[in-house]
């Protein structure tokens, strides 16, 4: 990482802690806008920071699950979800599993892309890894 890409990521991060505290939804959404931006550095220094002031680890998990996806560290993110209670994020499983080459992927996928009471988002997300068309798929 280069000298003024890190001073942009510090500067990020320690702005992001002065106004973590009472600003959480914009944080969240510092993260995310991060992570869609391929910022990657800089969303895991805001969480970093956000975690420092909001210590709900499984709250904020997905995000550390998402950027060791786009690492290309889908091993460690499967061991993250899997260390959530209850089958958190199972999308983000079958996406793990499908990069890992794990045969399992494709059931689970399915059974999330017919699932009805499964956000119309993660629907289309699942029908496009399996290859089908997505605009098909609406709200239940």
């Amino acid at each position: 990482m280069s000298e003024s890409h890190h001073d942009a990521v510090s500067t990020a991060a320690g702005d992001a802690a002065a106004t973590a505290a009472g600003n959480l939804p914009s944080m969240v959404r510092a993260v995310a806008d991060a992570i869609r931006g391929d910022r990657i550095d800089e969303a895991e220094a805001l969480l970093n920071q956000l975690g420092a002031v909001y210590p709900a680890p499984d709250d904020l998990a997905v995000f550390g699950v998402v950027i060791a996806i786009q690492r290309g560290q889908a091993r460690e993110a499967l061991w993250a979800l899997e260390s959530l209670p209850g089958d958190a994020h199972p999308e983000l499983k079958a996406l793990c599993l499908h990069v890992l080459g794990e045969p399992t992927w494709e059931g689970r996928a399915r059974e999330l892309e017919d699932d009805e009471s499964v956000d119309p988002v993660v629907r289309r997300a699942m029908r496009q890894l399996l290859g089908r068309p997505v605009e098909d798929v609406s709200a239940a």
